[in-house]
């Protein structure tokens, strides 16, 4: 027993060391939990601070004013494609004396000009139209189409589109240049957007044709449509307006 005190005497010094570089060891992880967690408030404040000025006035307001330039930069190119095309048939239905054709042309010229007159959208229409997805009811009716194939001779077109759902997808059916071209097409909707693969017969041949059309939705009349065929390399259009 003598012995085992002597020894603590003569030793002490490296149990007080020892015990004192546990204590520092201790106190260093107990701080280092510290630091990692005021770091952790230090990020999350800052992630609100980012979310709070991006949810600002000054903010919302800009991207409410982008998204409405955005929409009202398609409706007018909207209307000035529609015009110019209509234009353009308008002329070949002079040419070949078409009257009945001239005064369909002359009316949905005036149709184009009161959608787009109707079609004046506030920033709260603006946000609600970018953010809210298409359902079938939505685009299931018919559309008044005219576009531009720049592959073919006459160039511009005019014609009706007719989408109806089948089940969970859309059937497109468009027949244009007075009923003589018809397309058919099976398509999906996608958030803002409607799209469609097509297929059509050129003249008497058996063989098919193929293509893909995408239109984005503007307002609740009116859609803007881009298309190609399989194996083309040239872009067309399509301005829709919706009657019923």
């Amino acid at each position: 027993m003598s012995s085992f005190v002597e020894m603590i005497r003569e030793f002490g010094w490296v149990v007080n060391i020892t015990v004192m570089v546990g204590l520092v060891g201790l106190l260093v992880a107990v701080y280092r939990v510290l630091i990692g967690a005021k770091n952790a408030q230090i990020d999350l404040l800052r992630q609100q601070l980012a979310s709070a000025r991006d949810s600002s006035i000054e903010n919302v307001s800009a991207r409410f004013r982008t998204l409405k330039e955005y929409y009202e930069v398609q409706l007018r190119e909207w209307h000035e494609a529609s015009i110019r095309e209509l234009q353009e048939e308008h002329r070949k239905a002079l040419e070949t004396r078409r009257l009945s054709d001239q005064t369909g042309i002359t009316r949905e010229m005036e149709e184009r000009h009161a959608a787009i007159q109707a079609a004046r959208l506030s920033d709260r229409e603006v946000a609600l139209s970018s953010q809210v997805s298409l359902s079938i009811n939505d685009v299931c009716g018919e559309y008044s189409v005219v576009g531009r194939n720049p592959r073919a001779q006459g160039k511009s077109y005019r014609g009706t589109l007719t989408i109806r759902n089948v089940d969970e997808v859309l059937e497109g059916v468009w027949e244009v240049a007075a009923g003589s071209q018809r397309h058919e097409g099976v398509g999906i909707i996608h958030g803002n957007a409607l799209a469609f693969v097509f297929r059509y017969k050129v003249g008497d041949y058996d063989a098919w044709y193929y293509g893909v059309v995408v239109y984005e939705w503007l307002t609740d009349v009116i859609m803007r449509g881009k298309w190609t065929g399989f194996g083309g390399t040239h872009m067309g259009f399509e301005e829709c307006r919706k009657i019923r």
